[in-house]
């Protein structure tokens, strides 16, 4: 059994409702500064300056902090649970943090992240890391461990193409 102490960690959707919902305001806000101010810049600063604002005020309620206790046969948080012998896949990404989406057999699923961009995620990554230990070798490997995006073939060749793609953009700028 392990304990972490004060994990920071957010539910995933509601991050992208953060940057969707950001995205959304500072448009409005273009739209209605249109009305009364007159100069493009003046209307780009404020409408830059009420996204962050909000951005900032919403970021606070979402990062969430929990103390986690993992066992050899479940994970709990908050008033959450996951007992392992209801897990039928689980998928981790570890890129600027960790985050895990867990398939449960009665169709739920669960996911956690923790992004180091929002917040601390040092604990979070490591309960993870200790997660995917413990799950591996569960019930002799019985839950399946699904391939992130980063590790499958397709996500191979689609980061070969963004590259590239990025590549001939930048040297489109520099070559002129």
């Amino acid at each position: 059994m392990r304990n972490y102490k004060n994990v920071n960690y957010t539910i995933p959707i509601e991050l992208f409702g953060l940057l969707f919902s950001s995205m959304i305001l500072f448009y409005v806000a273009l739209i209605i500064s249109k009305g009364f101010l007159s100069s493009a810049f003046i209307i780009f600063l404020f409408s830059i300056g009420i996204s962050l604002i909000y951005f900032f005020i919403i970021k606070k309620h979402i990062i969430k902090s929990a103390d986690f206790k993992l066992t050899s046969t479940k994970l709990e948080w908050s008033n959450e649970s996951v007992e392992f012998e209801n897990v039928n896949s689980y998928k981790i990404h570890r890129m600027k943090g960790a985050g895990i989406k867990l398939n449960l057999k009665n169709g739920q699923t669960k996911r956690l992240s923790s992004n180091s961009t929002f917040c601390n995620s040092e604990t979070f990554v490591e309960l993870i890391h200790e997660l995917d230990n413990i799950l591996m070798k569960y019930n002799n490997g019985k839950i399946m461990r699904r391939d992130s995006l980063a590790e499958t073939k397709f996500g191979t060749y689609l980061i070969i193409f963004f590259s590239f793609f990025d590549w001939s953009i930048i040297n489109s700028f520099t070559l002129d």
